[in-house]
């Protein structure tokens, strides 16, 4: 079958995390490669004109969709989907507007908190507050559309001094000429655990949830996943933050919880293909979902490779999984977990 895989365009000495698209590029070429398909790269630029020549030419029949941005913004990633769908071109991945409401954190959280799904309380500077931070309270500073921890560092936690203060670092967070946006989240203090899932043939499947350790991080270091963990591998953060898929028996009941709220939020949203749900634990172990990722990162690496491994589930497997789920080909027995 030939697929085409669209991606984003990556410059050689790009950062990490751009290069790390490049990564997937290159992973589920390969993996397509071995199941016998013929793919094909498109870059995803700002010219739809010649994206939809480059189609024309390929003629796929099914896009495996990796665009994670249009240049700069990624609060254009749903353009990618929303332009398949105006082609008609069958694709992997989440539709265009699940993508562009899970991606945006406020929607996401609004969607949440009216659905009943634990998420922490948020800030935002033009809304009136539905609550007022209490001084000591510590909070996150994140911007409304970036992911991969971006933009996220040791003062992107804050503890709040007042009310006043603290709506002046929102302002001026609002008012940066980036075009980037920002809110503040409650910060909960605890562990934090991903559940990936996959489309199954039965529905989505929760795959075996990972924990993010932050292994010696002392009493001074705030223990979140920000960008030195994720993308400098040359830092402490990085060579400190570990996954581990190992959980002793008394947290099975919290893993029940997880993934029950997972598939929830898969469903809520209305996505498809693969995702991954991240949390916080709280210390009287109540769980906060932090993120629904609609398009989590496919490299060997991540935590999405991480958990198939540990389901005994190969990587050539899962790509055959999202091309028959894109085409409705889905069936039971067709590389079932």
């Amino acid at each position: 079958m030939k697929v085409a895989v669209l991606h984003n365009p990556v410059d050689p000495g790009a950062p990490p995390e751009e290069l790390d698209n490049e990564t997937q590029r290159e992973t589920v070429t390969r993996a397509l490669v071995e199941l016998g398909h013929r793919p094909e790269s498109v870059p995803f630029g700002s010219d739809l004109a010649e994206i939809s020549r480059a189609l024309d030419r390929v003629k796929p029949a099914c896009v495996f969709n990796l665009v994670e941005s249009v240049g700069i913004h990624e609060r254009l990633i749903y353009f990618a989907p929303a332009f398949l769908e105006a082609l008609g071109i069958p694709f992997t991945g989440v539709p265009s507007i699940p993508m562009m409401l899970s991606t945006n954190k406020l929607i996401a959280k609004k969607i949440m908190r009216r659905e009943g799904l634990p998420t922490p309380d948020w800030w935002v500077v033009d809304e009136p507050f539905a609550r007022t931070p209490k001084t000591g309270e510590r909070v996150v500073f994140k911007s409304i559309w970036e992911h991969g921890s971006m933009l996220i560092n040791d003062d992107s936690v804050a503890q709040v001094e007042g009310e006043q203060s603290f709506r002046e670092r929102l302002k001026k967070l609002s008012e940066n000429k980036s075009g980037r946006t920002f809110f503040a989240e409650q910060y909960v203090e605890g562990r934090e655990i991903n559940v990936t899932l996959l489309a199954g043939p039965r529905g989505p499947e929760a795959l075996p949830p990972t924990e993010i350790q932050f292994a010696g991080y002392g009493p001074d270091r705030l223990k979140i996943v920000g960008y030195q963990a994720k993308w400098v591998e040359s830092s402490y953060e990085f060579q400190n933050t570990i996954s581990c898929l190992d959980f002793p028996p008394e947290d099975q009941p919290i893993i029940e919880k997880l993934e029950k709220i997972s598939l929830a939020a898969w469903e809520i949203f209305g996505l498809r293909g693969y995702a991954r749900v991240d949390f916080r634990i709280d210390g009287e172990k109540r769980p906060w979902i932090l993120e629904v990722n609609a398009n989590p990162c496919l490299s060997p690496d991540a935590g999405f490779a991480t958990a198939l491994h540990r389901a005994g589930i190969t990587f050539p497997e899962v790509i055959e999984r999202l091309l028959q789920d894109a085409l409705g080909t889905l069936t039971p027995g067709d590389n079932a977990a």
